[in-house]
C-alpha cells in the first residue's frame, strides 16, 4: 500500500509541466505564433511615409522615368506581402514631372512569397485606382490624347 506522501516519478512530471517532447512541442508553437503576430503587427508600427524617397528612387531606377509619390505608403508582409501608395504621377520622358505620363490616386503592388524567400521580388499583381494616362502630340503622332476610367 502507498503512503499519501509517496509519489511516483511519474506524478511529479505531470505536475510540473510534461514531458521534454511537449515541452519543446509548446515552445515552437509559442515561437511560431509570436512570430506570426509579429509578421501581422509590427508593420503598423513602421513609419513607411519617412521611405518615400526610397521608393521613388527605385521606380526611377526601373522605369527610367520622374516619379513623384505624394500621398501615403503602406507595407504589410501577411497574409501576402504588398505595399501601396497613393497619389502617384510618373513623368513623360521629355517633360519635367509638372506634366504626367501617369497617374493614379494608389498603386498596389502585391509580391510572390515564394521568391521573396530566395531574394528574388517577383510582382504577382498591380492594382491601380482611378489611373489616368497621358502623352502629347510630337511632329510623328497623330494626334494628343489621355486615356482615364469612365466616371
Amino acid at each position: 500500500m502507498l503512503d499519501r506522501n509517496t509519489r511516483s516519478p511519474k506524478d511529479h512530471e505531470a505536475r510540473v509541466g510534461g514531458s521534454p517532447v511537449n515541452n519543446l512541442l509548446i515552445a515552437i508553437a509559442v515561437f511560431i505564433i509570436t512570430v506570426l503576430g509579429a509578421l501581422f503587427a509590427v508593420p503598423h508600427f513602421i513609419d513607411w511615409n519617412s521611405y518615400r524617397s526610397a521608393f521613388e528612387e527605385e521606380a526611377r531606377n526601373v522605369i527610367g522615368r520622374e516619379v513623384q509619390v505624394d500621398g501615403d505608403v503602406a507595407l504589410y508582409l501577411l497574409p501576402t506581402p504588398y505595399f501601396r501608395v497613393e497619389k502617384v504621377r510618373i513623368a513623360d520622358t521629355a517633360t519635367p514631372l509638372t506634366e504626367h505620363f501617369f497617374k493614379t490616386e494608389s498603386l498596389s503592388i502585391k509580391l510572390s512569397i515564394a521568391p521573396l524567400l530566395r531574394g528574388v521580388v517577383e510582382v504577382n499583381e498591380i492594382e491601380f485606382q482611378r489611373p489616368v494616362l497621358g502623352w502629347r502630340r510630337t511632329p510623328r503622332a497623330r494626334g494628343t490624347g489621355r486615356i482615364s476610367p469612365r466616371r
